[in-house]
């Protein structure tokens, strides 16, 4: 068939594109002949082959901290997530440690009468946090510990910042504890955090 009596004819051209994709279409094997899982048949193969490996090492284990002894208290936004006190805190950084968890990343509560609007107890070398700090590094020390740098649990505005002209975050950074952990999670960019943070560790 020439050429140009298919572009003079679509039906026929599309009869001719479809025959020839009949011509060199391959039939496939079937089962078990034709594997698409191939590469997963052994261990062996599967490491040679995987494109992701996830392992205890890339695991991070959230701890919700609060005031208090023997306290293990459900978050009703979270089912199944509870705020522990300093003491279950640290049993559960040895824990962690134990099942060879690498870090733990520290949520404090505060007590809301501790809130201001300086953000005073976030200065405070013995709040919450700091106290945890100090308590997981003497009973787990291998283990990393992360904290979230932000304001809003010390904030009685419940912003992650300084409030200035009624409800305008300032650009100030956030300070920088007295007790500082290995690692710091900083929740955005902005503001000056990570600048501060950098400057303040040198």
């Amino acid at each position: 068939m020439a050429f140009s009596s298919l572009e003079k004819s679509p039906v026929t051209c599309q009869k001719f594109e479809t025959d020839r994709i009949k011509e060199i279409s391959v039939t496939q094997a079937p089962f078990p002949l034709a594997r698409h899982r191939r590469t997963r048949a052994s261990a062996a193969l599967r490491n040679l082959t995987r494109e992701v490996e996830l392992s205890v090492n890339d695991l991070i284990w959230p701890v919700f901290l609060r005031d208090g002894e023997g306290v293990c208290e459900p978050v009703a936004s979270m089912p199944g997530v509870n705020r522990l006190s300093l003491d279950l805190v640290v049993k559960a950084a040895q824990e962690a440690e134990a099942l060879g968890i690498p870090a733990i990343c520290l949520f404090p509560y505060t007590d809301p009468a501790l809130k201001t609007e300086d953000c005073a107890e976030a200065w405070n070398p013995k709040n919450l946090t700091n106290r945890a700090i100090g308590a997981i590094k003497k009973t787990a020390p291998n283990i990393a510990v992360m904290t979230d740098i932000a304001l809003d649990p010390y904030n009685i505005n419940g912003h992650d910042g300084y409030v200035r002209a009624g409800a305008k975050p300032s650009p100030l950074a956030p300070p920088v504890r007295r007790s500082p952990p290995p690692w710091a999670a900083p929740r955005t960019t902005s503001w000056g955090k990570s600048g501060g943070m950098k400057t303040a560790s040198l």
